[in-house]
């Protein structure tokens, strides 16, 4: 009888973990375990390429490059620009651009890494295709199938990245001293 209280702590703290491991899971939209191993593993590398995605926009969109179009004082200027960082300081050209050249190094790794990550999917597919109990198969097959759309997603966001980012470098080389 005096255990009673501990084991209704218990109980109360494993739904608590189970609820908040929920929450987290749900906030990384990653899909919870299917049980296929080869699924599971699938969909970790594919949400932490998802996440290195998300950081690499975000990186971009730290950096902001303005250009303003002026009327031509007769010194032959018709652009001011500006380059700031997230926090609204100015950042050198050269600042700029190293920035953006590390990134592209960040993309090309993605980039490297979608393709490797691919090479898994096939064989998720076939364990998929391998499974015999019809509630572990469904389960495995959504899990699979959020996989493969988020590494649809991946993929079309890096690409779009490398565009932008490409795009930022030649206007940087392209700006004339104010």
């Amino acid at each position: 009888m005096k255990n009673q209280p501990v084991s209704g702590v218990l109980i109360s703290l494993s739904f608590l973990f189970i609820f908040c491991a929920g929450i987290v899971a749900q906030d990384s939209d990653r899909p919870a375990p299917t049980g296929a191993a080869r699924v599971d593993a699938f969909n970790k590398e594919v949400f932490d390429a998802s996440d290195e995605s998300k950081e690499i926009t975000k990186a971009i969109e730290f950096v902001k490059v303005e250009v303003t179009e002026i009327e031509d004082q007769g010194d032959g200027v018709t652009t001011e620009w500006t380059i700031t960082n997230g926090d609204g300081e100015d950042v050198s050209k050269e600042g700029a651009l190293e920035q953006f050249a590390e990134l592209l190094v960040r993309t090309k790794a993605q980039t490297d890494n979608i393709k490797e990550i691919q090479t898994r999917q096939q064989p998720a597919t076939d364990e998929v295709k391998s499974i015999k109990n019809p509630m572990k198969k469904t389960k495995a097959t959504k899990g699979l199938s959020k996989g493969t759309a988020e590494l649809k997603n991946v993929a079309e966001e890096t690409a779009n990245q490398v565009k932008l980012i490409n795009q930022q470098i030649t206007t940087i080389k392209a700006l004339k001293e104010n």
